[in-house]
């Protein structure tokens, strides 16, 4: 569970109260419902005792046959009561369980959409400021070419890195409300893995190694496969040491071309693998983070496989780091 807010313990804990409540009552309505029919019993059998006994009748009264409709009675009403109490019981622990997921499912959610707005907030800021910067730059007369340059050059990629940033927002919004739809086309995989790589490599201090074992065409939306490929090499860099080593392999296996993106990062703990899919979900707190994204990443890649009838998952890489996996049919001559 990530951070607990403080705006949900109060409700919290009038849940617990209600559902401490709830559970004392069902004790207590159990209770009287049983001693009542105790005494009624005992009622009914010190009547049926005096009547024996005002009529001189042979013989103990519990052996006769009225007594026993009255014990059969008794029984039933316990048999009753008990069962009753079972059903209801058991409806009010899975409405308790229901309740309480639900609820910490919302605390989970508040939590991953603050986070959200505090990584979009920053992955904002920092293009818009290095933007702003160039701009004013740029405004200087005594700036040679050379470095206007290189100004232009550094706000063209953070206008990029805004946009891809929004197409990754829409995008995600699309695929969740289920309005994600493509043309799709024949694409030759291989030049468009090496086009992200080497686009990559400008960016970075880190060493991108590609093994690429065989030709694959495959038919898909072009731009979401760009966007699967970025968001894992994006993730790996970001996540690994400065100048570690990442590996890009693509080849094919059982009709199906496989990517893996390896890095020699923290890796990725086996209870977070599955989770890190999830859309806004990041591990660890956003206040404390070091490490850039808006939790949206590998939401759209195994969303976007999903799509090209292909799975994404996750393994752990050795010595260290993760291995992200995905795989989607190649297309048939």
């Amino acid at each position: 569970m990530s951070q607990w807010s403080n705006n949900f313990r109060k409700p919290l804990l009038i849940f617990y109260l209600v559902v401490i409540y709830g559970i004392a009552s069902f004790g207590w309505w159990c209770y009287l419902l049983l001693d009542k029919n105790y005494r009624e019993f005992e009622q009914q059998k010190t009547i049926l005792e005096l009547r024996h006994k005002q009529e001189n009748k042979a013989g103990d009264f519990r052996d006769t046959e009225r007594y026993g409709e009255i014990e059969d009675d008794y029984y039933s009403q316990i048999y009753m009561i008990v069962g009753e109490g079972a059903v209801f019981l058991l409806i009010l622990i899975a409405g308790i369980y229901k309740i309480r997921s639900t609820f910490f499912r919302e605390i989970e959610l508040a939590n991953q959409q603050k986070n959200f707005l505090l990584s979009i907030t920053h992955e904002l800021k920092s293009p818009l400021s290095s933007i702003k910067l160039a701009l004013q730059t740029l405004g200087r007369k005594d700036l040679s070419e050379d470095n206007k340059q290189k100004v232009v050059t550094n706000s063209l990629q953070d206008t990029e890195r805004l946009e891809d940033l929004v197409n990754n927002i829409l995008l995600a919004t699309k695929i969740e409300e289920g309005r994600y739809s493509s043309e799709f086309e024949i694409i030759d995989l291989i030049p468009l893995v090496n086009d992200i790589v080497d686009k990559q490599k400008r960016g970075t201090d880190h060493q991108i190694d590609t093994s690429i074992y065989h030709d694959l065409t495959v038919k898909g939306d072009r731009h979401a496969l760009r966007s699967v490929i970025t968001n894992l090499l994006e993730n790996a860099i970001k996540y690994s040491p400065s100048k570690e080593p990442i590996s890009v392999t693509v080849k094919e296996r059982d009709g199906m071309a496989v990517i893996y993106v390896a890095d020699r990062g923290q890796g990725i703990p086996d209870q977070e693998k599955a989770r890190v899919f999830n859309k806004f979900y990041r591990i660890g707190n956003e206040d404390t983070r070091s490490t850039k994204g808006a939790g949206l990443g590998l939401f759209l890649v195994k969303s976007i496989m999903a799509y090209h009838d292909g799975t994404a998952w996750i393994r752990n890489n050795e010595p260290q780091g993760a291995v992200v996996k995905v795989m989607m049919p190649v297309l048939q001559q």
